[in-house]
């Protein structure tokens, strides 16, 4: 997968669901202080000894939250992850691509037979316009009003390095798809340097037929992170053609359920 951290200032039309772009991997929520994972104080004193991360105004509290008990235990299951994040909580790259990875195969039951269908009306429809420009490919465009490290988190609902209660983290984690051809890129793109580099990876994975065997796909998420990567069909194509897709181009849903 190839991937660059850019903040977008061009948007396609589901982009105006997304909120602002910001840090890497954070998102806007630098704009909070830090608080106690266990009980949300402000300015906790004390960090996990295992990921540096993790923060508690008291040991009562560190206890509380890693023994799952009372309300607690987030960071029992939040801990291994949080290893990988810097004490800003940024991730590597090796990270980045890691969670891309399992956000894609959480969604591929939802984005094969919405690729699929869409490449067969797509299809059909530019065969029956004799003006239709002959497309170089479709692709989807993965979009998430949330950072990759929320995405990254185990378990549910929205959390990252900054505490368990932030204002933000109320909710599941959604996932935006945007049903596109290679050309309509170029507006996407534009006046946006970084995004644009990523065309030559994006357009060796597009395709302008039928049955295609891996579905390419423009990640990105709140935080700025964008990247190219492909998920393989799940189901087969003609299993996912038999399925339908009763729905247009463009899909919003919690990842949560998936």
């Amino acid at each position: 997968m190839d991937e660059k951290d850019t903040s977008l200032s061009s948007s396609p039309p589901l982009a105006a669901q997304l909120p602002p772009s910001a840090d890497d991997g954070i998102g806007d929520n630098n704009k909070y202080d830090y608080v106690c994972y266990s009980c949300s104080k402000p300015d906790p004193s004390l960090t996990c000894v295992a990921c540096k991360v993790a923060r508690y105004c008291s040991k009562e509290c560190q206890k509380r939250d890693w023994s799952c008990k009372n309300g607690g235990g987030y960071h029992k299951l939040n801990c291994p992850f949080m290893k990988s994040l810097t004490r800003e909580g940024k991730m590597d790259e090796v990270g980045k691509r890691g969670v891309v990875d399992t956000v894609v195969r959480k969604c591929k039951l939802y984005i094969s037979p919405f690729f699929v269908n869409n490449v067969i009306r797509a299809s059909k429809a530019s065969a029956a316009s004799a003006s239709d420009t002959p497309t170089a490919g479709y692709f989807v465009f993965l979009q998430s009003p949330d950072t990759i490290i929320m995405h990254g988190m185990p378990g549910q609902g929205r959390r990252d390095h900054l505490g368990p209660t932030l204002p933000s983290r109320s909710g599941s984690r959604q996932v935006m798809l945007k049903f596109m051809k290679y050309e309509e890129t170029k507006e996407l793109v534009k006046d946006d340097f970084e995004l644009s580099s990523l065309l030559p990876s994006l357009l060796s994975s597009v395709s302008p037929g039928e049955r295609q065997e891996k579905i390419p796909l423009l990640v990105r998420f709140r935080c700025g992170f964008v990247g190219v990567a492909d998920a393989e069909i799940a189901l087969g194509w003609d299993t996912c053609e038999r399925l339908g897709w009763e729905g247009n181009d463009e899909v919003l849903f919690n990842i949560d359920d998936c």
